[in-house]
Formats: structure tokens, sequence, C-alpha cells
């Protein structure tokens, strides 16, 4: 990945391939402002010297003046570089900002963002409320301080700085951006101008996936995460040469017993420039895995009466070994279900099959499906024999690794099946 991107796992999305993770620079928002005793003495404690020095660089202390009394008066405070310059306004700035010279989105935000105020005998203006991200970069380019820049991987950095200290507040609203990868096969397999929704769609579910890891404590084993619940809304194109922001914003949560996220309602927000292009819904729970097969076993009673076809291009390997241990038999995939199977096998190995067979099925890299089966018919077809068995002995663990290759390498019987 470029440089100036701090990527993320790819266990955290669940990918197995690199090229397939669009998502980097995961990170909490950072917080505007920090007490000063809790800067100087538990930040500064639990953070290594380097991290501590690299906190100041981007936080400085402040004070709140006299139109701040509602504030806590001339209380001290940490905040971020940019929030002390920005908080107040001289009139002649404010004028000269929503002057015709700037770009109308400029004159818009800054005319939303502050109000105009009397502290003693002079005229200022002000913010109308504490600024969050993104909007306080947007605020930054239309000031024209560019100077106080932060940018995602700083963010990303100090987030990660800020995480180490738990008596920081956690809010529960995250960032991150996407990478567009143009040589991707699959959402770039022709040249476009814009990135695909349906890419967008991937990257927010990585998004949310990696919040879930990082910053619920959902275990990455044991655990899955099911969708109930997505809605999404497009406003504008993306454009790939541009930066893309997402956001998140936790609506609902609810935290289990073992401490990690069982359910969370949360709104996502896209933002390319200063504007917002898309949002999204998502409702969502984390169940335990051994819920989650008691799930799948009432699927697989469901299914245990359709008949599955092998996909043209499923990879798999099947072995039929007679009952007293005669060699091993090749034979082809016909179809199967999970109460039976039909096998094709040349006329010449025919002879070793008969009575009850060990059938062994070999697909992916590790996974294998062992069990007995019973014949229960034959047929000539060409040069080859066609045999119908039965299910003998199938363990329950065999019975889900065969109800996975079903769903991953086979299709149902049209035929037999209303669709």
């Amino acid at each position: 990945m470029p440089n100036g991107r701090i990527t993320i796992d790819k266990k955290y999305v669940h990918k197995f391939n690199e090229e397939n993770v669009f998502l980097c620079n995961l990170r909490r928002i950072l917080p505007l402002t920090i007490e000063k005793g809790l800067f100087e003495n538990h930040i500064r404690n639990s953070v290594p010297e380097e991290d501590y020095g690299r906190l100041k660089k981007y936080y400085v202390l402040a004070a709140h003046g006299a139109e701040d009394k509602k504030d806590g008066g001339e209380t001290e405070y940490y905040a971020i570089r940019y929030y002390p310059v920005i908080k107040k306004l001289s009139v002649s700035d404010y004028d000269m900002l929503v002057s015709e010279k700037n770009a109308a989105w400029e004159k818009e935000l800054i005319d939303s963002l502050y109000c105009k105020e009397k502290c003693g005998e002079s005229w200022y203006y002000r913010l109308k409320e504490a600024i969050t991200e993104p909007f306080d970069n947007f605020l930054l380019c239309a000031l024209k301080r560019w100077d106080l820049f932060i940018n995602s991987e700083e963010r990303t950095f100090l987030s990660e700085i800020l995480e180490k200290c738990v008596e920081i507040r956690r809010q529960g609203i995250f960032f991150a951006n996407m990478f567009v990868n143009t040589c991707h096969p699959f959402f770039f397999e022709h040249p476009n101008e814009h990135v695909p929704a349906i890419m967008l769609i991937e990257t927010v579910r990585q998004f949310l996936l990696a919040c879930s890891h990082r910053y619920g404590n959902v275990p990455l084993e044991d655990s899955q995460i099911i969708v109930n619940y997505m809605n999404s809304k497009f406003m504008n194109y993306i454009n790939i040469n541009f930066p893309v922001l997402f956001k998140s914003t936790t609506k609902d949560l609810k935290v289990n017993r073992h401490g990690y996220w069982q359910y969370q309602q949360v709104h996502a927000e896209v933002f390319q420039g200063h504007k917002r292009m898309a949002e999204f819904t998502f409702d969502g729970n984390c169940i335990s895995s051994q819920l989650f097969q008691r799930i799948r076993r009432n699927q697989i009673t469901e299914l245990r009466k359709s008949r599955f076809v092998p996909m043209a291009n499923a990879e798999y390997h099947l072995e039929i070994r007679h009952e007293g241990g005669k060699r091993a038999v090749t034979a082809t995939l016909v179809n199967v279900s999970l109460e039976g199977i039909l096998l094709k096998v040349r006329k010449e190995d025919y002879s070793d099959v008969d009575g009850i067979i060990d059938l062994m099925i070999f697909y992916g890299k590790e996974k294998m499906i062992s069990g007995r089966y019973c014949k229960i018919w034959n047929g000539e077809h060409g040069d080859h024999m066609v045999i119908g068995c039965k299910s003998h002995e199938l363990a329950e663990n065999a019975l889900k690794t065969l109800y996975e290759l079903i769903s991953r390498e086979c299709m149902v019987m049209e035929k037999r099946e209303f669709i």
C-alpha cells in the first residue's frame, strides 16, 4: 500500500488476500480538548516519552478567556493545535472570509459555524459549538489555515497513543480512509472514473468489522458478526483520484458480559473534499460460534431433501475405499444432498464399489469429509458407471463440512426445486 497510509491487518476485515483490503488509517475520533491535569499527569505516565512528545506537537496549552466564563473561567487546558486559533475570529477577519472572493461553500460553512458576540466593548465572532471531525479540516481550508491542517495518518498515530490512556473519555465515533485500488480485477474490470458503489459498500462492511474487533473487543475466533439491516443512500459520484474519508457514529450499543460488543446500530458517512457523498445505516449482532452453529444446524435440516450439482469451477477430490481395505478408487461427483450422493466411476473400477463404502472428499487446503455410504443402485453411462449411495454413517462434524462444501462449491438442481 502507498506511503502515507497505515494499513489494517486483513484478519480484522475477514480477508485472506491483501489486495482485497480497502481500509487504512483506522482510528477513533480525537478529543478536541483535554484537561491540563489529565494531560500532564495521567497521559504522561501512561505512554512512552516519545509518544508524549509527539502529542505535545499537536496539543497546545491554552486558557479560557473572559468570554468563556460559562466554560470554567480562566482554567487552563490542552487543545488540539488549531482550536485556539479558529475558536474566535475578529470582525475584520470574518468579513474578509465571507467576501465575494471566497467559494460559496466556504462562506456558507463559516456563516453556519460562527455567531457574533460582544465581550466588554469589543465585538467578535465565536464558534457556536465545539467543532467536530471532519468539519474541522473543512473549516481550516475555508479559513486558509493550511499550516494547522492534520492529515489522516498523523491523526491515526495520535489516536493510537491516546487509546492507551484509560482515563480519556471514549467516544463511539470512528474514522478510516479508503484505498481505491484501480487495478482490482473485480471492481475495475473496465476503466472507470469513479468508485463503484459496490466497492463502497464492501469498504463500509470492512470498516464496521474492523471497528468491532479493534475497539469493540469482538474476538476474531469463536464469534460471528451478523448484519440484520442495511440501508444506503448515494448523493454524489466519488472520484478515484481524491482521498475518501469514512466516519461511523454509534447510535445504539449493547455490551455482553464478556466485555465485547453484542449489538450495535451504526450510521456511517462517506466524505470527499468538503462534501458528504454517501451514507449508510447498519444494524447487527455479534453471536457466539456455538449459537451460529445451532442456526446452521437448522439450515442443514431445511436443506436435507434438496440435491445439488457441483459448479463448473468446483475444486475437490473424491476417493472411494471399499470396506475391507481394497484400493482407493477415484470418483466424480454427479450430485449430492445431505442424505445421499450420486457418483460416477470408470467401468474397470466398478467392481471395487459394492455394499458399504468409505467415502473421502477433499476440498480447500485442509478440508476433508470422511463418511460411510451404502450403495443402493447403479446404472451405465457411456464408459462409466453411475452409482447412487445413501448416507450410512456420517459424524456431525463431517455433516457440517459437507454442508460447507455444498454451500461453496455447488448449485441446487433447479428442475427439482421451486425457484
